[in-house]
C-alpha cells in the first residue's frame, strides 16, 4: 500500500514534484538545492548528482530506482540533509521492499528526527520497522485509532530506535480510544529504548478516559519498553497506582521522571512510598520535577527512601528541606550507591569501576 506525507492524491512516483503553481512550494526547493550545492558530488552515483542538481528522486516503481532512491536518502543523511531526507520522502515509497527489510542502504548512519507535522506521521509510520538507521524521533500522536495502532506496531518491530517523544498535537488532540490502540501492542521489543518521553497534557474525555492509562502504563514492559521515562500525564491516583506497578513489573524501567500537576493525587504518599519499600523496586532515579511537597510527605519520602536499597537518585522540585531531612535523605543515597558499587565489583571481579556513582 502506498503511502504519502500529505492527505490526497499520492505524488507521482517518478520524481519529487516541481510545486507547479506553488510558488512557496518552489522557493523551499530551491533553498534545498541551494543549501547542497556545495557538496562535491564528483564520485557519488549518477542518481545522487541528478538529485543534487534538480532535486529529482529516482522512481521507486522499478527495481533499480528503489536501490537508487536508497543511495539518494542515504547521501542526504550523511549530509545532515534531514530537509532533503523529508522532500526525498515524499516520492519514495514506503513499501517498496519486503517487509523488514531495511530499506537504506549503508552502516553506521544514525538519523534522528524531530518536530514532525502530523502529515508527515504517516511516512515514518511507513518506514520505522524496516529502518533500524532512525534511532530518534519525535511525533504527534495520531487522533485516528487505526493510524495509532499501525504506529504501536511499527514502534514494537523497529530494532534501532533509542530515543521517542510522543506528544499531543495540539490542534488534533486524540480520542481516548486512539490512545488505547496506541498503548496496546503486546509485543516486547528487541531492546529497550534509552529514553521514552510522553505529554498528554489534558486526558480526553469519553469512555476509554481510564483505559487508556492502564494500558499506557503496561506499555512500559512492552513495545515502549524504556529504560528511563519522562512522563507529562493528567495525575491521578488511580494513574499513579498503575505506574508505580509497572515500575515493579517492567524488565527494564529504572529511571522515573513525574511532570505535570500532582495535586489532584491524594494518595501520592502511600502510593509511592509502597512502591519504593516494595522489595521488587528496581527504581534508581525518581524525579519529581514540578512538585513542592510539603514537610510531612518530604519527610514520609525520606523515610521510604531510608528502607529501599536500589534508588540512587531523588529530586522533589522546589520542595524546601531542613537541614536534619537533607542529611537523611544523602546519607540514604549514599549507602545505596555503596551497596551499588559492591554488586556491581561482586559481579564483574573489578574495584572501583564506580567510583562516578559517589558524585550522583
Amino acid at each position: 500500500m502506498k503511502r504519502s506525507l500529505s492527505p490526497g492524491a499520492p505524488p507521482r512516483r517518478g520524481a519529487v514534484p516541481p510545486f507547479a503553481g506553488d510558488p512557496a512550494g518552489q522557493v523551499g526547493l530551491q533553498r534545498l538545492l541551494e543549501g547542497m550545492a556545495h557538496i562535491d558530488t564528483s564520485h557519488e552515483d549518477p542518481c545522487v548528482q541528478t538529485f543534487q542538481a534538480q532535486g529529482v528522486m529516482p522512481d521507486p516503481a522499478t527495481r533499480a530506482g528503489a536501490a537508487d532512491a536508497q543511495l539518494v536518502l542515504h547521501w542526504c543523511a550523511d549530509h545532515g540533509l534531514d530537509d532533503l531526507f523529508l522532500m526525498g520522502a515524499k516520492a519514495f515509497n514506503a513499501q517498496a521492499q519486503p517487509p523488514g527489510v531495511s530499506r537504506y542502504r549503508g552502516q553506521g548512519i544514525d538519523l534522528e528526527f524531530e518536530d514532525i507535522a502530523a502529515e508527515e506521521r504517516p511516512f515514518f509510520i511507513g518506514v520505522l520497522p524496516g529502518c533500524p538507521e532512525i534511532t530518534g524521533i519525535e511525533l504527534p500522536i495520531p487522533s485516528d485509532p487505526e493510524q495509532a495502532a499501525e504506529l504501536a506496531q511499527a514502534l514494537g518491530d523497529n530494532i534501532g530506535l533509542n530515543s521517542l517523544k510522543l506528544h499531543v498535537d495540539e490542534n488534533a488532540p486524540p480520542e481516548a480510544g486512539a490512545l488505547v490502540r496506541l498503548f496496546s501492542h503486546p509485543t516486547a521489543r528487541a531492546r529497550p529504548l534509552a529514553e521514552l518521553e510522553i505529554i498528554v497534557t489534558a486526558a480526553p474525555a469519553d469512555l476509554d478516559a481510564g483505559e487508556w492509562k492502564r494500558r499506557l502504563c503496561s506499555s512500559l514492559s512492552t513495545h515502549l519498553m524504556a529504560n528511563a521515562a519522562c512522563l507529562t500525564l493528567p495525575w491521578c491516583d488511580e494513574l499513579l497506582g498503575w505506574l508505580m506497578e509497572a515500575s515493579q513489573e517492567s524488565p527494564c524501567l529504572s529511571s522515573l521522571e513525574l511532570r505535570g500537576n500532582l495535586q489532584g493525587c491524594t494518595q501520592l504518599r502511600k502510593l509511592v512510598v509502597d512502591a519504593l519499600q516494595h522489595p521488587d523496586c528496581k527504581l534508581r532515579s525518581l524525579s519529581f520535577a514540578n512538585a513542592a511537597f510539603n514537610q510531612a510527605l518530604a519527610d514520609a519520602l525520606i523515610g521510604a527512601v531510608e528502607t529501599n536499597t536500589s534508588l540512587l537518585q531523588l529530586h522533589l522540585g522546589d520542595t524546601e528541606l531542613t537541614n536534619e531531612a537533607f542529611g537523611r535523605l544523602t546519607a540514604a543515597l549514599q549507602r545505596n550507591q555503596a551497596l551499588a558499587r559492591q554488586a556491581f565489583q561482586q559481579r564483574h571481579g573489578l574495584q572501583g569501576v564506580f567510583s562516578g556513582l559517589s558524585q550522583m
